[in-house]
């Protein structure tokens, strides 16, 4: 959900932001926020929020192989198939992953997810290999920015918890950082992509340009002694 116009009303760094990630961003930051506020279900789905989404964004890498096995393809259906084989992969670890604990309303959120890195832009058709290409560099993207996140979580804790003694207790003796923390750290990770991911995509526009482009070298006839 990237705002297309060229329209000189709209701010050209509006225009630069991926508003689907920004929404989940804000999305994750009042549930984790307000839901323990909030009717019981709600307080429920907040405390696993977090878990969730790692799982979903962990997951990208199966979305990510499936893609990098298929892309280049020549023949439709092939290139279809392995689409569809990407995208089922990816949702295929996700089930895998909460199948014992039966949480099966992580599916939404999946789902969103998986509509939000996969849907093309440019006017670029769904299952194209443009599109499978541009798939590719935003899954690993994402996947490496749930890592990084993950570490950058840790860093936090581990100073709050040391340097200023600040920690919350989750019961059952667990400890970690205040919940207002993991809502921050974890927000700021779709902010983060809502202005990383429209730059991956252009270099992954002008890598299939450059390659489309790419002249041949010449072939030369050998040189008669």
């Amino acid at each position: 959900m990237s705002l297309a116009t060229n329209s000189p009303a709209v701010p050209a760094w509006v225009r630069r932001i991926d508003w689907w990630e920004a929404a989940t961003g804000v999305f994750v930051l009042i549930v984790l926020l307000a839901g323990r506020y909030l009717g019981s279900g709600v307080r429920d789905y907040a405390s696993h929020l977090v878990m969730m989404t790692i799982i979903c964004e962990l997951c990208m890498i199966w979305a990510a192989i499936g893609a990098a096995a298929t892309s280049g393809a020549k023949n439709i259906w092939y290139l279809s198939a392995g689409i569809a084989f990407a995208l089922l992969l990816y949702l295929f670890s996700v089930v895998a992953i909460i199948w014992k604990a039966q949480e099966f309303y992580i599916i939404p959120q999946a789902l969103w997810i998986l509509v939000g890195r996969f849907r093309p832009r440019g006017g670029v058709a769904w299952f194209s290999d443009d599109n499978l290409r541009r798939f590719l560099f935003v899954s690993m993207a994402g996947w490496l920015g749930v890592l990084a996140q993950m570490l950058l979580l840790v860093i936090v804790t581990i100073v709050l918890a040391i340097v200023f003694n600040i920690s919350e207790d989750y019961g059952g003796g667990a400890t970690g950082a205040p919940r207002w923390v993991s809502a921050l750290v974890w927000s700021a990770f779709y902010f983060e992509l809502a202005l990383l991911l429209p730059k991956v995509e252009e270099f992954a526009r002008q890598r299939s340009a450059g390659k489309r482009g790419a002249p041949r070298s010449p072939v030369r006839a050998p040189v008669k002694g």
